[in-house]
């Protein structure tokens, strides 16, 4: 009897994610940026995000809605170029407070870009739905 298998299924998921990272090696520290109402909320709706990258390494953003399932989802676009996005269940009564795995694990609205090396700009919104 083998100690070990290949399998090509995927195991099921358990809503539960432990990452064991015993030396990681931080290149740059994560950062948060919220997306705030214009005016506080007096006038429009919330202003996007813009992130420029430069550089010869490539560059990973998430973004990931926190405390109420409220936000349909999130437009990105890449130097200009629209990436789309993708709708999710809104319910304003479930509640994952500033836990972004959480969140995730919730069905909240979340998306991740891998930027490749280089100077790009990207802009993400917080979508309407269509």
């Amino acid at each position: 009897m083998r100690p070990w298998s290949w399998t090509s299924r995927t195991p099921p998921f358990t809503g539960h994610v432990k990452i064991d990272c015993r030396h990681p090696t931080l290149i740059k520290p994560w950062y948060i940026q919220t997306f705030r109402p214009r005016w506080f909320g007096m006038f429009g709706g919330p202003n996007s995000l813009t992130y420029q990258t430069k550089g010869p390494k490539a560059h990973q953003i998430s973004i990931v809605d926190i405390d109420k399932r409220d936000v349909p989802g999130f437009r990105l676009q890449l130097d200009g170029k629209d990436l789309g996005f993708q709708t999710v269940e809104l319910d304003d009564s479930i509640d994952c407070g500033i836990d972004e795995g959480r969140c995730m694990v919730l069905g909240f609205a979340s998306t991740k870009i891998i930027v490749p090396p280089g100077k790009h700009v990207v802009k993400a919104e917080i979508a309407d739905r269509e």
